[in-house]
């Protein structure tokens, strides 16, 4: 289900005796309206195109009479002021009189139009118009009930109306201002009814209520508002959304902007089902014959744009410009670009991904310079002003050649994005030392052979947990040689003065005069700020530690106190701007020079590394060692031992000649191997084993001839 209502604004003494023309839509298809009212033009406006349930009226105390009933009551009841005198009905009144007319399709106010002039003056006129339109309007129309629109958008045929008026129509000198209003109202009835605003037929009940304000519009409107608001929301026992038309009409700015702003709050609470779907005013020309009832919904939603442009400089967030952006159902592929790479800027600094940043801000520099892309619709326009203020807040970054490291460091901090700035300082940082020239490793061949051959013997000495850190050598140059080189003279341990120490020791490098001990070099002229720059960087490192990890130096979680957080953000804040001064520090130190700043790859370090592992000495191929002939012999003896087992096979067959010796040996084999697989017990009873084998051997073979006798006896006998 879903609700319709409309907002007006209304205040005082803005109604006048005579009417006011009034016209809406587009120049194709313009729609008139007579009124006494401003708030009474826009109503009749949105009554004519949108379903209403019900009217809000807001109002402050001159605008309604001690009297007047505020309850809610439908539009027709306005009919009960048809004999009133217009003059003693409050604004709030004098409003619900004339939009009773409208549902009544009355026109009251004609009466008091029409008796301005006499029957022979009216003729006159009429005769004049006529006139009129064949020598001066026959451009422009031929018909007279056409004669309205074409004066009301072209002042100077009104003008020209004015001048023959004056010059052809007897007494007009005398009653100048009754010929003009009748000339009006004439032509305006003159027009053909499709040309005219009508109410819409759903609309004939509905319901009109006012709701009281304080001078200064403040609280007594909002909650009133909110309210009403909610119980439409909440009117069938489930939330439905409720679509708002706003007619703007008040002579307070505050009031207005109040009414504005409550809107916006009602539409960005989350699971609101408030929503704008117009907002409406009228606007007046100098010296025009009517006035213009204007959709300003775009003029109003500026202030979301200009939200979400606020939200994404300070925080770069570009949720509120792209919704704001996809609402407006404006096809352009510039600012869609531009979306894209605010877009990427706020992905890296959402997973603090600086590529992305850096990637998002170039692309952004490219967009900016053809500007003249950007459209000429009134919100294109909007987007061209916003984006003069991403100029001057991305400053140097938007540069050609940018964003450089320092650039990166600065932005992030004045905005406080506090982890975005110690990453790009902890990441960067190394890089950037090395390449300007503050603090690097070579700056000639000889001393990148030298350099190269301790950094593969760090890498050969490093745990395999630890290597990863070589993967970026200035950053392991910068942070860790020093550190790993120097264990005992440098614990691991975070504090301020050790931090110092691992500084000294690594500006130390410039001194350096031992072959297996890096050498340094610098362009910086003062050591002294050398060394606090890289005590910045340290105390970069251990600062992001304690205040992510929250944890204290036994290892325990920290309880928290009120004042906990704040300091923790100090402490950032402290690190990050002792940074930048001292990288600023060292900058203006540095001095130009011809030295090359040369760099070492990891894959050159790895490569060199395998050098170091040593390598078993490999055979020509074809030549055998003492272990092949060894092997050989082995084979040999496999071979006896085969023919041995071939024998075995012989003597098995000779056996199974034999059945029982054959199946007795069989047995006392499977004996025998029971034996041998209990080692101790094998070990121990061989000896006895083989006795008793032999022993059971013997009795076999008696057995076996006694067998054979008896088996020739039988035959003998047999053959008898």
């Amino acid at each position: 289900m879903k609700h319709s209502i409309m907002i007006t604004s209304l205040y005082s003494g803005n109604h006048r005796e005579d009417l006011a023309y009034y016209v809406s839509g587009d120049s194709i298809r313009p729609l008139y309206c007579d009124a006494l009212l401003p708030a009474e033009a826009v109503s009749k406006c949105i009554l004519a195109n949108h379903p209403i349930e019900e009217m809000i009226v807001l109002g402050n105390k001159r605008t309604y009479g001690p009297g007047d009933e505020l309850e809610t009551m439908v539009l027709k009841d306005g009919r009960s002021f048809y004999e009133s005198d217009i003059n003693s009905l409050s604004d709030y009144n004098l409003l619900r009189y004339r939009l009773a007319q409208f549902v009544d399709e009355m026109h009251i106010e004609d009466q008091d139009v029409n008796e301005l002039l006499d029957e022979d003056e009216k003729e006159a006129t009429i005769a004049l118009l006529k006139k009129f339109l064949a020598e001066k309007a026959q451009n422009r129309t031929d018909r007279i009930n056409r004669l309205f629109g074409c004066i009301a958008h072209d002042a100077q045929l009104q003008e020209d109306l004015w001048a023959m008026m004056a010059e052809e129509l007897p007494h007009y000198s005398e009653k100048s201002w009754q010929h003009r209003r009748w000339a009006i109202f004439y032509l305006y009835n003159e027009m053909r009814d499709s040309h005219k605003l009508e109410l819409l037929e759903s609309n004939e009940d509905v319901r009109i209520r006012f709701v009281p304000t304080d001078d200064k519009g403040n609280l007594p409107t909002a909650d009133a508002l909110a309210k009403t608001l909610g119980e439409m929301a909440e009117r069938d026992g489930e939330p439905a959304d409720v679509d708002v038309y706003i007619n703007i009409n008040s002579e307070s700015t505050h009031d207005t902007l109040t009414l504005l702003n409550l809107m916006a709050i009602a539409r960005l609470v989350p699971d609101s089902h408030i929503n704008v779907v117009q907002v409406m005013a009228t606007s007046n020309k100098p010296h025009a014959l009517i006035s213009f009832i204007g959709d300003e919904s775009t003029l109003c939603n500026v202030s979301e744009l200009l939200a979400g442009m606020r939200t994404f400089l300070a925080y770069g967030k570009t949720d509120l410009l792209c919704e704001y952006w996809a609402l407006q159902g404006i096809e352009n592929a510039y600012i869609d670009s531009l979306l894209y790479a605010m877009r990427v800027i706020d992905v890296g600094l959402s997973l603090c991904d600086i590529n992305d940043i850096e990637r998002g801000i170039v692309r952004l520099r490219e967009l900016l310079s053809s500007k003249d892309r950007l459209g000429y619709s009134i919100v294109e326009r909007y987007f061209a002003i916003a984006i003069e203020g991403i100029e001057r807040d991305y400053g140097s970054m938007l540069d050609e050649g940018g964003p450089t490291f320092i650039d990166l460091v600065k932005w992030t901090y004045r905005k406080g994005m506090w982890q975005q700035a110690l990453t790009i300082v902890e990441a960067r940082a190394p890089q950037d030392i090395v390449d300007r020239g503050i603090f690097y490793y070579c700056n000639s061949e000889e001393s990148r052979t030298k350099a190269l051959g301790i950094f593969a013997q760090e890498h050969f000495d490093l745990k395999p947990f630890e290597k990863y850190k070589m993967y970026d050598v200035s950053h392991y140059f910068v942070k860790y040689y020093v550190k790993y080189s120097n264990r005992s003279a440098i614990p691991h341990a975070d504090n301020s003065v050790l931090q110092k120490e691992h500084a000294k020791k690594t500006v130390g490098l410039l001194d350096a005069t031992d072959d297996k001990v890096l050498q340094a070099y610098t362009r910086c002229t003062d050591r002294e700020a050398l060394s606090n720059l890289l005590f910045a960087y340290y105390n970069i490192g251990q600062v992001r530690n304690a205040t992510n990890h929250a944890e204290n130096e036994g290892g325990g979680a920290v309880i928290r106190e009120e004042w906990d957080v704040s300091e923790r953000m100090e402490r950032i804040s402290q690190a990050l701007r002792f940074f930048i001064i001292s990288y600023e520090k060292v900058m203006e130190s540095l001095e130009p020079s011809d030295e090359p700043i040369m760099q070492i790859s990891f894959g050159e370090i790895n490569a060199k590394s395998r050098e170091l592992i040593p390598q078993r000495p490999r055979r020509p191929y074809g030549e055998r060692s003492d272990g092949d002939d060894n092997r050989g012999n082995d084979g040999r003896k496999d071979d006896d031992r085969g023919n041995d087992n071939r024998d075995n096979e012989n003597r098995g067959s000779d056996d199974r000649k034999d059945g029982n010796r054959g199946n007795d040996d069989h047995r006392n084999n499977y004996r025998r191997n029971n034996y041998h697989r209990d080692g101790n017990r094998g070990n121990d009873d061989h000896g006895d084993d083989d006795h008793r084998d032999d022993d059971r051997a013997n009795e076999d073979r008696k057995d076996s001839g006694n067998q054979q006798q008896d088996t020739d006896n039988k035959e003998q006998n047999s053959q008898q």
